[in-house]
């Protein structure tokens, strides 16, 4: 079976099962391969984020007792569970992201600040990891440029401007944040331009990705233009992050985490999703090297799979309106990034009424983080009614609602040609490459 199953992910028929006498006993349906890579013949940035799974949908039965009885057999269920997994798992990590930017308060303050500094050391590794998955770099160059233009580069200048002027106003009404604002126009734009050297609030993701994409299309295009050997565009976009993490316009920290995701896709693995795998890799982590995963490691790499294999398959075990609702967050990441900071500053002055009702800081930490998530959607449905998504995002539609398709469904249905939102929106933020480093919203 697992020479079978090699031989069809390359491209070969599946043979049919055969007889002892040697004649096929039943027909097995074959699936559409995906659009083979127009530089190297093998499967290429069309199948990026289609798992294996739904390569093969090839169901050849053979005989038992009498009945027909299937190989593989996945009920509607779980192949929904399964597209609907990395959703889940960005909408999980995007409450978190939330809740760490909080400035916490109260008499558990200690103990929330050490709950956020575990968060840290897997939320934004596994946004990254996500990022790479779907990311494609085919197409043409200018309609390329543009569009990172236009979902990344503009809502990046814009929001970051308006959370600047925030944090001067923060500063003038006596708040206290854990950014603090611009001293002259030059650290301004040292912020927006030189994001990695000079970090603010959750921003650095989105300057992380259109770094990095850049890189990835700049190198497709070079690999197309000047007719250079298959796989070379790999070699190229390596050496531009490199020299990018070498001039400070990158942590290299980031970078690996966004390969290695490229490189499931490109191997047409599926994104893990596994109670055992994931609860095997946290507990031998934190057996034998608990203190690396603060910090950029071989460890953290391996924390961060752990996590996302944990994560993934969570979402098919509360199932129901839980799973849809994290998912349903997990479609709308890209406005909750860039809004949350404008609604943690605003709820900042309430934060000694709360204490009057809990002195913990508990509820009020609660209470901002869903009113901070549901305000950034309120905004994102905003926009599309109003006609500013178009402006803003370059397209009709920001907000996702929540009968909408998972984005591994959307994208298994046509084929690989449709950009889902995590590998431009650049998600959500949070994580920084060591606990000493963080640069939170609030």
């Amino acid at each position: 079976m697992l020479h079978v199953l090699i031989r069809h992910s390359a491209g070969e028929p599946r043979p049919r099962p055969m007889r002892a006498s040697g004649r096929p006993r039943v027909a097995a349906t074959r699936a559409k391969l995906p659009q083979a890579d127009k530089l190297s013949g093998t499967p290429g940035p069309a199948h990026y984020g289609k798992p294996f799974r739904e390569l093969d949908t090839d169901h050849a039965t053979c005989t038992k007792g009498g009945k027909m009885t299937p190989f593989h057999t996945e009920t509607p269920a779980g192949i929904a569970a399964r597209q609907a997994a990395p959703d889940f798992v960005r909408g999980v990590a995007i409450v978190l992201m939330v809740y760490g930017h909080l400035t916490h308060i109260g008499s558990m303050a200690a103990v929330q600040n050490e709950l956020v500094s575990w968060i840290y050391t897997f939320h934004m590794p596994a946004f990254l990891f996500i990022s790479g998955y779907f990311f494609k770099v085919d197409g043409d160059f200018k309609d390329r440029i543009v569009r990172l233009g236009r979902r990344l580069v503009i809502p990046y200048l814009l929001f970051v401007t308006i959370y600047l002027l925030g944090l001067l106003a923060a500063r003038d009404l006596g708040l206290h944040s854990n950014n603090p604002p611009p001293s002259s126009t030059i650290e301004i734009f040292q912020i927006l331009f030189l994001h990695a050297q000079h970090p603010r609030g959750a921003y650095w993701f989105i300057y992380t990705l259109i770094v990095v994409q850049f890189c990835f299309i700049c190198a497709w295009f070079a690999n197309v233009r000047f007719y250079l050997p298959a796989g070379s565009w790999i070699v190229i976009a390596v050496v531009l992050l490199a020299l990018a993490c070498h001039a400070g316009l990158l942590w290299f920290s980031a970078v690996p985490y966004f390969l290695l995701g490229m490189t499931f896709a490109l191997n047409r693995a599926p994104i893990p999703a596994s109670f055992g795998v994931g609860l095997f890799g946290i507990i031998s982590i934190l057996l034998v090297a608990p203190s690396e995963i603060f910090s950029f490691s071989f460890i953290k790499i391996a924390w961060c799979l752990a996590a996302v294999a944990t994560l993934a398959a969570l979402s098919s075990v509360v199932g129901g309106h839980a799973a849809r609702f994290f998912a349903w967050l997990g479609r709308n990441t890209l406005i909750i990034l860039l809004c949350h900071s404008l609604f943690v500053l605003l709820m900042k002055p309430l934060g000694k009424l709360f204490l009057l009702v809990d002195p913990t800081g508990i509820l009020y930490a609660v209470v901002v983080t869903v009113v901070t998530v549901i305000g950034c959607l309120a905004v994102a449905a905003f926009f599309d009614r109003a006609g500013l998504s178009e402006w803003i995002f370059g397209t009709m539609q920001i907000y996702s609602p929540h009968n909408k398709t998972s984005s591994v469904a959307k994208l298994t249905r046509s084929g690989g040609n449709e950009m889902i939102d995590v590998q431009e929106e650049g998600k959500n933020a949070g994580w920084q490459p060591s606990r000493d480093s963080t640069s939170r919203a609030g």
